[in-house]
């Protein structure tokens, strides 16, 4: 019961500080609406996270060799973790 309480007072603040009404949830998430596209922008989002906190990320090509490993290869429309496979060499 403690952390729904904790879930909807901080659901709540974060209305009051956006100055959204609680009952349009959607709104809380506008600024990462890309107009141009029409739709939310993973990429948007993405591009929010300072370079010190990402992963450095390379699209597979044959002639890349990694410098260190292990490596991590995801699809790139995965799910979550789904796929995500390690390689030793």
């Amino acid at each position: 019961m403690f952390i729904r309480t904790i879930l909807v007072v901080s659901y709540l603040l974060s209305c009051l500080i956006l100055v959204r009404a609680p009952w349009r949830f959607y709104k809380l998430n506008e600024h990462y609406f890309n107009k141009e596209k029409g739709i939310y922008s993973k990429q948007a989002i993405n591009d929010l996270i300072p370079q010190e906190y990402r992963l450095h990320q390379r699209f597979d090509h044959a002639d890349f060799e990694p410098k260190t490993f292990p490596v991590f290869v995801k699809p790139e429309w995965g799910q979550n973790s789904k796929g995500v496979q390690r390689v030793d060499s």
